[in-house]
């Protein structure tokens, strides 16, 4: 006799969101994506009710402080969701400011890329339009 297969028959939905042992890489995003913009939406928010009569400076740097924490706050919960770790995403705590860091950096600055913010438009004449 023919043995019943285990798995039960899993429709299309099954099929589009799920790979072979978890969630499909796109839907991860979209997933993030939504977290991502429903918390800084939220912050937003409740930071424009809280700081209107500051100046441009200091609402600049607390939404931009704001904005990362939202950041690592969803791939937490992201990280809830799919049983993972924040350093599973590439943001290792223990090794944060390291090797491959300072040769990121290194690299970097070898480029032109800016870094922290330091604008290369106001260095160099032949660009035009920044």
């Amino acid at each position: 006799m023919i043995a019943a297969s285990e798995s039960p028959n899993r429709g299309v939905w099954h099929w589009m969101l799920f790979g072979e042992r978890e969630l499909r890489a796109g839907w991860r995003l979209l997933i993030f994506l939504a977290i991502v913009i429903a918390l800084i939406k939220a912050s937003d928010v409740s930071l424009g009710v809280l700081l209107h009569r500051t100046d441009g400076d200091t609402k600049y740097l607390v939404f931009t402080s704001t904005h990362f924490i939202m950041f690592l706050l969803a791939t937490r919960i992201m990280g809830r969701i799919e049983g993972k770790t924040i350093a599973d995403y590439g943001l290792p705590w223990r090794k944060m400011f390291r090797v491959q860091f300072m040769q990121g950096r290194g690299a970097r600055s070898r480029r032109g890329i800016p870094f922290l913010g330091h604008d290369t438009c106001t260095s160099s004449p032949l660009r035009r339009g920044c």
